[in-house]
């Protein structure tokens, strides 16, 4: 009997005791300012944000968000795309550099240094009467070096090499003024082939790849009226010259050349 008795006193301790721990614990939690919710077997913690109210944090979130807010409202309900079209066009070169090259061979270096000059000047007075200025003209580098033939290496002389840069901003001259430089003794080697407005060019087919962009998203979006919420210019590389070999007897009809203008944009729209 007695033990059945103490037995009794021990639940009741216990069941007071387990009490007690319970009630600590949710004053704890209340305290700390969270709480939790069962969902199931799920736990999800709600946790109270103290500066949730802050004057300062509220304006600087707005500051912040605004745009993001104004797109979320704006976007709701529409479809948001992603489009990025390249776009590519030829145009005709307008302008052109010769690169041109004078040698000339004698025993004496001063003799050979001398006639090499002569030539030079008569293609620069030749090219001026043709309407070519000195301007458009650039006397680059002169070389000298020893020159041998033969099986036994006999001395031929030396060997002076001036090169010449020529600008022409009119090609329909191109093949007459080639003419006159191997008349007077010049050798014309390459022709790099220009645009002379090659930035204007650019922006006409810059705006031929945002239009095919923003064509494309009106088709996707099936209206005609859209909102662009990003536009990126991407980089693509284009060569802004056209090279090419000249030699002997080549027809005046290859003396023309295309230069190739890429662009690529990106837009985000809805």
């Amino acid at each position: 009997m007695k033990n059945s008795n103490l037995k009794k006193i021990s639940i009741f301790v216990f069941l007071v005791i387990a009490l007690c721990v319970i009630l600590f614990g949710q004053f704890l939690g209340k305290e700390k300012g969270f709480a939790t919710e069962k969902t199931g077997e799920d736990v999800i913690e709600i946790k109270e944000d103290k500066n949730a109210l802050d004057p300062q944090k509220l304006e600087n979130n707005t500051q912040t968000n605004d745009l993001a807010r104004d797109t979320k409202l704006q976007t709701k309900n529409n479809n948001i795309i992603e489009i990025r079209s390249k776009a590519k066009k030829e145009f005709d070169a307008d302008c052109a550099y010769l690169s041109v090259q004078v040698d000339t061979l004698d025993l004496d270096k001063a003799v050979s240094n001398n006639k090499n000059r002569d030539i030079v000047n008569k293609i620069v007075d030749s090219l001026e009467k043709n309407g070519i200025g000195k301007d458009n003209i650039e006397i680059g580098y002169s070389n000298n070096y020893l020159t041998r033939e033969g099986f036994i290496n006999n001395l031929c002389g030396t060997r002076t090499c001036t090169n010449l840069n020529i600008y022409i901003d009119n090609l329909e001259n191109l093949y007459e003024i080639i003419d006159i430089i191997q008349e007077n003794g010049g050798k014309t080697n390459s022709i790099n082939y220009k645009l002379k407005e090659y930035d204007a060019k650019y922006d006409e087919v810059l705006s031929m790849a945002i239009e095919k962009s923003m064509q494309k998203a009106q088709k996707l979006l099936n209206k005609t009226e859209i909102n662009l919420i990003k536009l990126k210019e991407d980089y693509v590389y284009s060569c802004e010259t056209k090279y090419q070999n000249y030699y002997d007897g080549i027809s005046k009809d290859l003396l023309k050349a295309k230069i190739s203008i890429e662009a690529q944009v990106e837009i985000i729209a809805f």
